[in-house]
């Protein structure tokens, strides 16, 4: 599943391009299933150098920048990742750093093998309904290829 290509000049996401393919797969999993971000848990599988982009609470903007753990937050919390998810407000969003606690970051071996040919993420989401069944689990992946589905931003 590859994303568009945004415009001349533009980021898809106001953070660092590898992040983005995790971000892109949390996004596409929300929407899909309809997932209300109250109580989910996410496990993100990725390439070694977006692993090391973990970043639980994000002091400043530059941090949130170059961070997976608060944009993907903020993607499945508020649907985006834009300048105010990053700027002071969205860095002490209650409901965005909430969810920062509940994610799982894990290199893929495999992953890092195909860096930086190609950014892979692989996302999968636990839901608690606050019923007796056991969670719900979503999973999916997406692959970019630099040059073809992001912009060096």
């Amino acid at each position: 599943m590859d994303a568009p290509s945004p415009t001349p000049g533009s980021c898809e996401r106001a953070v660092c391009r590898w992040a983005q393919p995790a971000i892109e797969t949390a996004d596409a999993l929300v929407r899909r299933h309809r997932i209300r971000p109250e109580r989910i848990a996410a496990r993100v599988e990725s390439f070694d150098a977006a692993v090391r982009l973990d970043s639980r609470a994000s002091a400043t903007t530059e941090e949130a920048q170059y961070a997976l753990g608060l944009p993907l937050a903020a993607m499945v919390v508020r649907g985006r990742v834009g300048v105010q998810e990053i700027m002071a407000e969205g860095l002490r969003d209650e409901d965005v750093l909430r969810i920062t606690q509940c994610i799982v970051m894990e290199e893929n071996a495999a992953f890092t093998r195909r860096f930086p040919a190609e950014r892979i993420a692989r996302v999968t989401i636990a839901l608690d309904d606050g019923g007796s069944s056991p969670s719900r689990r979503r999973r999916a992946a997406i692959r970019t290829v630099p040059g073809r589905t992001t912009r060096s931003c």
